[in-house]
């Protein structure tokens, strides 16, 4: 989770709602920077993620604010004694007035793209540095050493232009961009398509895995549990399989409201109702017991399914089957990034 988020901001209206000056804060950061930051004409989703100019009015607000912030926010910086600790700097950081020249600049760009050339919109990430940005941490993403000598460096772009697809790079602050390569794509129309040979990684054995790889349970976080028994509602009203839930704009629902999926919708989550809630729980605490001795069982789905009916008779059938499938989806995954992690840091179990 990003620090300066959507969620970072409706969590700080969760945890201080007598203070909203800190979940303000974190909302015009987000909001500002989503605008800088624009990769389609229109995010319906979320509107200020838009290209400048298609939400003009509304952009135009959040800017503001984040230009007021910057303007008139001071660093408290460590001095040489106490008093000078207490004393916050008067001048602005050379990062507030980087921030303050990109919004004037962004402005300005899109009026002279209008007023010259009838240009209504400009996406902000074609015009920052975030392409080069990109470039760097994904020549890094090749081989285990994220600090190549300039050999190493070259050898790399030469790879990542002939159209290698490096691994996703972890603990960065690059958002990862599958770009493709003119060169790359001149070579793919003049060779044939030929078959590559992936290399397989071979698992440590399973029992020493297993001492490792330890059931993370949701039985305890009622919070998790709601939001995914929210997610499986949605599947199986877009199924039309049944309604298991209201939206978040409802404000009265049997099940226990979730202030955290109140709090994180934009509208189109949904709150579960006391059926599938239970019913989630329920497979919860079976689930786990389960897959410690029946993980590697071919039919271990129907496995869960025959042992969550049997302690539980009057479950929804359609629920239980979906919740299995979407669990085991979650289980799987925990695997995978279990096994990576050991794969990266060359444990020998």
């Amino acid at each position: 989770m990003q620090l300066l988020s959507h969620r970072v901001s409706k969590l700080a209206e969760l945890v201080f709602p007598q203070n909203p000056s800190i979940a303000n804060f974190f909302r015009t950061v987000n909001d500002g920077f989503d605008i800088m930051n624009s990769r389609t004409p229109i995010d319906k989703k979320t509107p200020l993620k838009s290209a400048y100019g298609m939400k003009l009015f509304e952009q135009n607000e959040a800017l503001t604010n984040l230009e007021n912030i910057l303007q008139t926010a001071r660093f408290f910086t460590k001095g040489k004694n106490k008093k000078q600790e207490k004393n916050p700097k008067k001048a602005l950081l050379t990062c507030q007035k980087g921030f303050l020249l990109s919004i004037r600049s962004f402005r300005a760009l899109r009026e002279h793209l209008k007023t010259t050339y009838g240009i209504h919109y400009v996406m902000g990430s074609r015009v920052n540095q975030d392409i080069l940005e990109s470039t760097f941490s994904s020549v890094r993403a090749f081989g285990s050493n994220t600090s190549p000598n300039p050999t190493e460096f070259r050898f790399r772009l030469r790879l990542l232009i002939l159209g290698a697809k490096p691994r996703q790079s972890r603990g960065t602050n690059c958002q990862f961009e599958d770009a493709n390569y003119l060169a790359a794509e001149i070579i793919r129309n003049l060779l044939p398509v030929m078959s590559q040979k992936k290399i397989v990684f071979t698992p440590p054995p399973v029992k020493s895995t297993f001492e490792l790889l330890k059931i993370e349970s949701f039985d305890s976080d009622a919070e998790t549990l709601r939001y995914l028994a929210g997610y499986l509602a949605w599947k199986l009203k877009r199924k039309g399989k049944g309604i298991f839930g209201v939206p978040t704009a409802c404000k009265t629902v049997s099940c226990g409201v979730s202030s955290w999926i109140q709090h994180l919708s934009f509208g189109g989550l949904l709150l579960p109702n006391d059926e599938i809630f239970n019913t989630v729980k329920n497979a919860e605490a079976v689930f786990v017991e389960v897959m410690k001795t029946h993980f590697l069982s071919e039919k271990i789905s129907l496995i869960l399914e025959e042992v969550m009916l049997a302690h539980y008779p009057t479950s929804n059938v359609l629920i239980v089957k979906e919740y299995i499938q979407c669990r085991l989806r979650i289980r799987l995954t925990q695997v995978k990034n279990h096994l990576s992690i050991l794969k990266s840091q060359s444990i020998s179990v």
